[in-house]
């Protein structure tokens, strides 16, 4: 995937708002296309909790390419 220069630098501030595990994670399940069950066991996180960090986590991302949007 190709992205232009000024979401590219949009995009890794919005991962810069995540601590590596938490990029890790939503990497593998949303652009690597990791199961949550898989992540849930490689990471030893129970698969209800890996759920909701999952959401929160795409939650800050959301917000803070919409906050460059404006």
């Amino acid at each position: 995937m190709v992205i232009a220069g000024q979401e590219s630098s949009r995009l890794r501030s919005a991962f810069a708002q995540l601590s590596p595990d938490q990029s890790r994670t939503v990497i593998l399940h949303f652009l690597g296309r990791w199961t949550v069950t898989v992540i849930a066991a490689l990471v030893g996180t129970p698969l209800a909790t890996l759920k909701s960090h999952l959401r929160r986590r795409r939650q800050t991302l959301v917000g803070v390419l919409a906050e460059g949007s404006l």
